[in-house]
């Protein structure tokens, strides 16, 4: 970088300049830094047809939020076409996610009930915390997740999520326990007024929770995989697995590091030309 600078120093310009193509280079290396720590990485399923959904994680404040959202443009006309899990894998064994100090938000989605969306003021709404209605687990092996150990986020006990699991203790409605399709979560092209029976009784989420997860230390974006979206209530109804996953920049760094760049050598200009007057 600095021989790249170097090669076009005006001639008088001696130690300002290279002082100015020091900092510049270090203004340079820090937005690149800047741009892989808050990098996102998003895996996607489908099943070609009514079935897709995408989890986005990404780390925040030193937690990893994961934003998971059902992004099929089909309706959602019965249980097997609400998405209520996810389950991935970390690669590095230091790693211990936790729910601990953790959070399930709905992060601007609403909830509804009957084919209505209720009022945010709405009690079950939970003033946008669904956390009593989400569980979360660690160290998950055997049956769907073979050899592997899975961690698992879920709406839905699915035989796997118990009371004990869940991110809070506020029970915003049904058993006190991870249950059934209440807070499943609804496509983007769902429409309220085809809900079967069951389904109408039950608040549903449209169309994605931001879950919060601690205990991030040691933990490198790119060693997230394996992952897999649950739809209903049982792991024998329809799973997706994510596939490639995409890595996107949270932050457009580039233009404000050279823009930078670029005061700090304007700077160098003027204060030479200071001190050549």
């Amino acid at each position: 970088m600095n021989s790249l600078f170097s090669s076009i120093k005006p001639s008088g310009f001696g130690s300002v300049w290279q002082r100015s193509v020091r900092r510049l280079s270090g203004a340079l290396m820090i937005g690149s830094l800047a741009t892989a720590a808050n990098a996102a990485v998003t895996f996607s399923g489908t099943n070609g047809s009514n079935l897709s959904a995408s989890a986005q994680f990404s780390i925040v404040g030193g937690n990893l939020q994961i934003l998971l959202t059902n992004t099929s443009a089909s309706d959602t006309l019965v249980p097997a076409n609400l998405l209520t899990g996810l389950f991935f894998t970390v690669s590095d064994p230091q790693v211990a996610l936790s729910r601990t100090g953790g959070s399930a938000l709905l992060n601007g989605s609403t909830v509804s009930v009957g084919g209505a969306t209720l009022a945010a003021g709405n009690p079950l709404v939970g003033g946008g915390d669904v956390g009593g209605e989400f569980a979360f687990r660690s160290g998950l092996t055997g049956g769907i997740f073979g050899a592997g150990t899975y961690y698992g986020v879920s709406s839905s006990g699915l035989g796997i999520f118990g009371p004990g699991d869940r991110f809070t203790t506020t029970n915003l409605h049904g058993p006190d326990s991870p249950n059934g399709m209440n807070y499943g979560i609804v496509s983007a092209g769902d429409s309220l007024a085809t809900y079967n029976g069951g389904m109408a009784d039950e608040p549903l989420i449209s169309n994605s929770v931001l879950i919060t997860l601690t205990g991030t230390q040691f933990l490198d974006l790119n060693e997230i995989g394996n992952v897999m979206f649950q739809y209903g209530t049982g792991t024998d109804e329809p799973r997706l697995t994510g596939g490639t996953p995409t890595t996107t920049s949270t932050i457009p760094e580039t233009s404000s590091t050279l823009a930078l760049g670029g005061l700090m050598l304007s700077g160098a200009f003027m204060r030479v030309r200071r001190k050549r007057s």
